[in-house]
């Protein structure tokens, strides 16, 4: 995506933010800002070339979490490193397919298999939504995942079920950059200033022997 396009969108998404009254008026353009209790500003037809799911998670590479509001998460081993999702490499793109999720823990890589799905809210071209559950039949979902921004290069901003949280994401090869300035902004504007870093080049990168695979779930 390109940096005008880039700021075509953060200036969308900032008129529609919580806490903006009124209306907000460019050339030809009249954006009404939604309320609190209605539908989250972010699930707007209009956003969607930036809120496409599949094409950050199927990038051939894993998709790491940079920062995220909360500093435990229980589906990445509460405190675990370096966390980051990946469709299994027998995975091709498609709406349903197997997800590992891996961390590291006392310097051993955990990798735990589940079940994902791809969701698409209503009237948009692309999926915009990550379901994650375990991989037995007719399990409760263990996270949802709402796409906000991405530019499918450098960083990636996801509303998260878990404590109404946010994370940046970004894939591997682009990981060890500061987020673009559009990520943090819309990180911002969602959940604050508070972010826990979880990705550290220095050790993510480094190859670590790997645990012995829990059983899937």
């Amino acid at each position: 995506m390109s940096r005008t396009t880039a700021l075509s969108f953060l200036l969308f998404f900032a008129s529609m933010a919580p806490g903006a009254l009124g209306f907000v008026r460019s050339p030809g353009i009249v954006v009404k800002v939604f309320k609190k209790e209605e539908i989250p500003f972010y699930f707007n037809v209009n956003a969607s070339e930036s809120q496409n799911m599949s094409k950050v998670l199927f990038t051939g590479e894993p998709t790491n979490i940079l920062y995220r509001s909360y500093q435990e998460d229980p589906l990445f081993g509460m405190n675990g490193q370096c966390p980051y999702l990946m469709p299994k490499s027998t995975q091709v793109p498609s709406l349903s397919f197997i997800l590992e999720l891996g961390y590291k823990n006392d310097g051993k890589q955990v990798k735990v298999t589940k079940h994902a799905d791809l969701i698409t809210y209503e009237g948009y071209p692309a999926p915009n939504i990550l379901s994650i559950k375990p991989i037995t039949p007719d399990s409760p979902e263990d996270r949802r995942y709402t796409l906000i921004f991405s530019d499918y290069s450098n960083c990636s901003v996801v509303r998260s079920s878990y404590m109404s949280g946010c994370e940046i994401w970004a894939p591997t090869s682009t990981a060890g950059q500061e987020p673009t300035p559009c990520c943090l902004f819309l990180y911002e504007i969602l959940c604050g200033k508070m972010k826990y870093k979880m990705y550290n080049p220095d050790l993510c990168s480094i190859p670590i022997p790997t645990e012995e695979p829990e059983p899937a779930e």
